[in-house]
C-alpha cells in the first residue's frame, strides 16, 4: 500500500499474531527501508503506530508510537507467514491480515469514517511512454517536488537543475534543446541498460531465479 501523510498522520493497527513470523517494512519515496515493524523487531505483540511526517508536531495520542519518515510519501509491504501449510492455517493468516487496519489520525475511532470516500487518490498521470518518453521526467520531477530527495544526493541533484530538474523547479520538455532531449533520451535507455545488467549477474541468479540483490530496501545513493 502506498501511504500519503502530508495532510496528516495514519495510524497503523497490527493485531497479535502469535508464533508466525510477520512484517511490516515502511520504505520511504526512494525505496529505503526507515522502519520495519514484525516478528523480529517487536515480537508477536503487536501495536498502535502513528506514521507522521518528519516535520509532525502534533500530539502523539496515549498508547501509539510515533514513526515519522523521511518522506511524505510511503510505501508499505506487508508478510505473513503461516506456521503451516493447511486451510486453517491459512485463514488464520487472512484473518490476521484483515486485522491489520491503516486509518487517518483524524478519523480513528469515529465509526463514520469510509476509506471509500474520504481518502483521496494521488494522481500523476500514466502518460504513454513508448510515445513520450519524455513525459517519465515531468512526472519524475513532480514525484520530487512532494518528496524532496535526501541530503546525500543534493551532488547529482545539482546537474540535474540544469535541466530545470530539482525540488522548487518545473520541468518542461518543451523548454529544452534537442541536443538535451536526446541526451535524455540516451540517458534512458543507458539506465535500463544498467538496471538490467545489474539484475542478471550471475551473484543474483540460482537454479533459474532472479534473487533480488541483498542492498534492496537500502540503495543509499546507488
Amino acid at each position: 500500500a502506498w501511504f500519503d501523510v502530508r495532510v496528516e498522520p495514519l495510524v497503523l493497527e497490527i493485531p497479535k499474531t502469535g508464533n508466525r513470523y510477520y512484517s511490516v517494512a515502511l520504505m520511504d519515496a526512494y525505496m529505503n527501508n526507515f522502519k520495519i515493524i514484525g516478528s523480529r523487531t517487536i515480537g508477536p505483540f503487536g501495536g498502535t503506530f502513528l506514521i507522521c511526517s518528519d516535520d509532525f508536531t502534533g500530539v502523539v495520542p496515549d498508547g501509539m508510537e510515533k514513526i515519522a519518515s523521511p518522506t511524505p510519501l510511503i510505501w508499505a509491504v506487508q508478510r505473513i507467514a503461516p506456521e503451516y501449510i493447511n486451510e486453517t492455517e491459512i485463514n488464520e493468516c487472512r484473518e490476521i491480515q484483515n486485522k491489520i487496519n491503516i486509518t487517518p489520525l483524524s478519523q480513528f475511532g469515529s465509526p463514520n469514517y469510509d476509506m471509500l470516500t474520504y481518502n483521496t487518490r494521488l494522481d500523476l498521470g500514466v502518460p504513454d511512454i513508448s510515445k513520450e518518453p519524455l513525459k517519465f521526467f515531468e512526472i519524475a520531477n513532480e514525484f520530487v517536488n512532494i518528496n524532496p530527495p535526501p541530503a546525500a544526493d543534493e551532488g547529482v541533484m545539482s546537474i540535474f537543475s540544469r535541466l530545470g530538474l530539482g525540488t522548487g523547479r518545473i520541468f518542461k520538455s518543451e523548454n529544452l534543446s534537442e541536443p538535451q532531449k536526446k541526451g535524455l533520451l540516451r540517458g534512458m535507455e543507458a539506465g535500463k541498460e544498467m538496471i538490467n545488467a545489474y539484475v542478471q549477474k550471475d551473484d543474483n541468479l540460482y537454479n533459474g531465479w532472479v534473487i533480488p540483490p541483498k542492498d534492496g530496501g537500502n540503495y543509499g545513493t546507488n
